[in-house]
């Protein structure tokens, strides 16, 4: 798998940018409570997790394109097709797919945010654990690549 003229700075940009955001959301110091009861740290949450996910599809919508894949109109769909074409794991595409859900969600039904569902326990380290580990194959893509 050869990644053609893809902008490796612009990618690592964005790259960083997810690990930023992640990194500030595991920075905030709260309980299960505090995010059902208070309204800010709710939007600080969603924002960040926002900012990373778009982040996300815009690093895979690179490599699809630097990869000449064939375009997908929806974000869920271009995860789905790197790990069909083996560029990302087996399972990634669907946990990224799921991101990209919730960040519609985020985006245009917020009225409807369940925190509890979302943000709760295991479901908000599986959001970060997942972005974290989309981000590492994507770092194994760029060193395999720049030893050819």
């Amino acid at each position: 798998m050869a990644v053609l003229d893809i902008d490796r700075q612009t990618l690592l940009k964005r790259l960083d940018k997810i690990k930023h955001e992640l990194i500030k959301i595991e920075r905030m110091e709260f309980d299960p409570s505090e995010i059902l009861s208070d309204e800010d740290i709710q939007d600080m949450i969603d924002r960040r997790m926002q900012l990373a996910i778009e982040a996300a599809i815009d690093v895979a919508v690179m490599l699809a394109a630097a990869m000449q894949l064939p375009r997908k109109d929806e974000a869920a769909d271009v995860f789905r097709l790197l790990e069909k074409e083996a560029v990302i794991s087996k399972g990634m595409g669907e946990k990224m797919a799921k991101a990209t859900g919730f960040r519609n969600v985020l985006v245009h039904e917020y009225m409807d945010i369940d925190y509890k569902k979302a943000y709760g326990g295991e479901e908000k380290g599986n959001k970060i654990t997942d972005l974290k580990r989309f981000c590492a194959e994507v770092v194994g893509i760029l060193e395999k690549e720049g030893k050819n």
